[in-house]
């Protein structure tokens, strides 16, 4: 009898076991499913629930319609409608013809330098709005800025005829930003297209200008349109640049009066701020969904399977033309912000391009608050960077393992914050979180901060990790289950080791995001957690312009000496893996010792 007794409870066991690890397993799925919601939809509605309040969620106050009522009756807010809709509108124009004449030259044509247009629009779409505002602002200064300065100089006059804080001002710098994020969505589309249907369009007697128009765009009507109502939600969004050249001009978007009623008001005006802010929220929400529509309601083919050809096309003596425009767009938006950054931390004071000296460096360097603002910044560029591309890996890797319905609503979760403009989510994230007991602790720290700023770019890091984790077989992963591997194990062993690269360059992308956003530090910051950003516009507007360029100039170098040292550790890591394969040297990783060290 104890004998049959003993062999019950062993038979028992098992299924205790298996019990066990599948309470376990729920457990890690309630905490995962509790952690997008506070992360990616609390703020979201505890914006909404704002727009209604006379106080922020959390805090004593009443229900109100004042912020409604307000959209309808405040002469202010129907001008800023008109301005940014202004501003998007002539935005999305003129990035939509660089980004499509840029992808055009790339894919399509046989210009000597269409090499560079990639990794330049790299470079521009992972420089900061503010950078680029700040640089313009100085540049294009009526008084005191380069292009004016050396206009004086060569004419011997004092016409200076560039004034960049006006509409014409805001619209040429915001293009010559944006043209990068619409190129590198249009160059795939372009590329990808048969060459053959344009051969035939030539053979049968166009010319080259009329197959572009009359073949080449109709053919890419979805990615051009698509890529057009992205560029228009951006415009949308904007704030940094607006509020730089736009607020001396008196010039304000809706974005901006959401900054201005939050912290220009007294008392803030948060029920005003919660409806703006819902209204560009849900506009933004509805041109992604018109765009969702648009790319999925038509299908066109733009490769074929006989005699698919890829091959660029001889145009002739319009490549010159082509690489001028090319090393035109460079300099406007590279070299000449970086030149301008760089003589401006050297002026004893801006516009006096004479007695160079390197005392606006000393004096950054002097100023414990601005060293502060350094150190902080560095701390949410590396933790922060590193925190975002981690869940993006796990949000792609679960939804990679999950059904389709899952899977869909880890996409909506996290691309939801990316709906709202930056200083919208900034608002929205104070609010979610000062409403929580918890969190309520991080309020005026850095790492409610590091918080937002995470939230903020994980849509963009998940673009990496997703093409990262989609190149890797399912083969290997059943090979390590197969040897006795779980699912965590394999994840550490297998996938995160062929994905370090990716995962670097995400991480790197991530931390010069963040390092270089104005908008949610603007709204989260405290005078002790303040980053580079914040603290530049302060000295921009406080008039320490040389100190401005001077401590962005310190930031850039520290990118810049990041940038080297990934680049050398990769390096080093693809030498390593390349002797390893010369010498046979490889780690058995897919085995177990349980299979006596065998490869399944």
């Amino acid at each position: 009898m104890p004998d049959r007794a003993d062999a019950g409870i062993k038979a028992i066991e098992p299924d205790m076991s298996v019990i066990a690890q599948r309470a376990f397993g729920r457990a890690i799925w309630l905490a995962f499913a509790f952690a997008m919601f506070v992360l990616f939809v609390w703020p979201v509605l505890m914006l909404a629930i704002g727009s209604f309040r006379t106080t922020p969620p959390g805090a004593a106050g009443d229900w109100t319609l004042d912020g409604v009522r307000n959209l309808f009756t405040n002469p202010g807010i129907a001008e800023g409608v008109q301005d940014t809709l202004f501003l998007s509108f002539f935005l999305t124009i003129f990035v939509t013809l660089l980004a499509v004449f840029f992808s055009w030259v790339v894919a399509r044509t046989n210009t000597p330098l269409r090499w560079l247009v990639t990794p330049l629009m790299v470079v521009v779409l992972a420089t900061p709005q503010l950078f680029f505002g700040l640089s313009w602002a100085m540049l294009g200064n009526e008084s005191a800025g380069l292009i004016n300065y050396t206009i004086r100089t060569v004419t011997g006059t004092s016409w200076s005829p560039f004034n960049v804080e006006s509409w014409s001002g805001i619209i040429f710098v915001l293009t010559l930003k944006v043209t990068a994020f619409g190129y590198l969505l249009m160059v795939g589309p372009f590329g990808s297209m048969d060459r053959t249907l344009e051969e035939a369009s030539r053979t049968s007697g166009a010319g080259a200008v009329r197959t572009f128009f009359r073949v080449t765009i109709p053919v890419l009507t979805p990615a051009v349109a698509g890529v057009a109502i992205l560029v228009f939600t951006n415009g949308l969004e904007s704030f940094d640049i607006p509020l730089l050249l736009g607020l001396p001009a008196g010039i304000g978007v809706l974005a901006t009066q959401i900054y201005d009623a939050v912290n220009k008001t007294l008392p803030p005006n948060y029920a005003a701020a919660g409806t703006l802010s819902l209204l560009l929220t849900l506009t933004v929400m509805a041109l992604v969904l018109v765009r969702s529509r648009i790319m999925a309601g038509r299908s066109y083919a733009v490769i074929s399977g006989k005699g698919h050809k890829t091959e660029p096309a001889d145009i002739g003596g319009w490549r010159f033309v082509a690489t001028g425009l090319i090393l035109v767009y460079a300099l406007l938006a590279v070299i000449l912000p970086l030149v301008q950054m760089l003589v401006g931390s050297l002026q004893p004071v801006f516009g006096l391009y004479r007695g160079f000296t390197l005392d606006n460096y000393l004096a950054v360097l002097d100023d414990s608050q601005i060293v502060r603002s350094l150190v902080n910044t560095a701390i949410v560029a590396v933790i922060g960077g590193f925190v975002a591309m981690t869940l993006a890996v796990i949000i792609g890797y679960v939804g990679r393992h999950s059904g389709r319905t899952t899977r869909h609503v880890l996409e909506f979760t996290t691309w939801l914050p990316w709906t709202l403009p930056g200083v919208v989510l900034g608002l929205a994230m104070l609010w979610a979180y000062i409403s929580l007991p918890g969190l309520k602790l991080l309020y005026s720290t850095i790492w409610i901060l590091m918080i937002g700023l995470i939230v903020a770019v994980i849509p963009v890091v998940s673009r990496v990790s997703d093409a990262a984790l989609v190149q890797i077989g399912p083969e290997l992963e059943e090979s390590s289950r197969v040897a006795g591997g779980g699912r965590i194990a394999t994840f550490f062993r297998i996938v995160l080791p062929l994905i370090a690269p990716s995962f670097v360059a995400g991480w790197t992308v991530a931390g010069i995001m963040i390092s270089g956003n104005l908008a949610i530090p603007v709204m989260l910051s405290s005078a002790t957690s303040q980053t580079v950003p914040v603290q530049a516009y302060d000295l921009y507007i406080a008039g320490e312009v040389s100190q401005t360029a001077a401590i962005f100039c310190i930031q850039l170098g520290g990118i810049l000496v990041a940038l080297i040292a990934v680049g050398l550790i990769r390096a080093f890591a693809g030498l390593n893996a390349r002797r390893k394969v010369g010498t046979g040297d490889l780690a058995p990783s897919l085995t177990d010792s349980r299979t006596g060290g065998r490869n399944d």
